[in-house]
Formats: structure tokens, C-alpha cells, sequence
């Protein structure tokens, strides 16, 4: 499956957040400053996977974290930069 990133910077104090496609953010991160008027810097396509037998998902290609039945992340396999 691929899912389009977008680094966004905020048009009130200028710090860069990332955004899903389809899933902006009303608000900064940072600031809480609405974020009509944002500027997409930059976008990325990536690709993640998910095994449904380990729960374990992946970007593209890489190891990332395991997703416990209790919902909460198991800890990283590896870190994305």
C-alpha cells in the first residue's frame, strides 16, 4: 500500500510537521496555530506493508515496529530517518 507524506511548514512560527495525505492537521503541532495557509515543503511516497500473522509493519522495505493486541506499539525493530 502507499501512503503520501508531506513535510508542511506552518505559516504562523515556521516549524516543519508531516502530514498523511487526506489526513492533514487542523492545527500545528508545534504551535497550535491553524493550518490554512501551510506550505507543503516537500512530499514523499512511501510504502508500508503490514504482516497480519506478527503485526509487524513495515516501510518501504524496512523493519519498523510491532503492534501489540493491546493496542500499544512493542518497541522498534529499527528507526526510519
Amino acid at each position: 500500500m502507499q501512503l503520501t507524506v508531506f513535510l508542511t511548514a506552518c505559516p504562523a512560527c515556521d516549524r516543519v510537521f508531516y502530514e498523511f495525505e487526506n489526513a492533514e492537521l487542523d492545527e500545528c503541532p508545534y504551535c497550535g496555530a491553524g493550518t490554512k495557509g501551510a506550505n507543503i515543503e516537500r512530499s514523499e511516497i512511501v510504502e508500508f506493508a503490514i504482516d497480519h500473522k506478527t503485526g509487524l509493519i513495515s516501510l518501504d522495505g524496512s523493519k519498523t515496529t510491532v503492534i501489540s493486541p493491546s493496542g500499544q506499539a512493542a518497541g522498534m525493530v529499527a528507526d526510519i530517518v
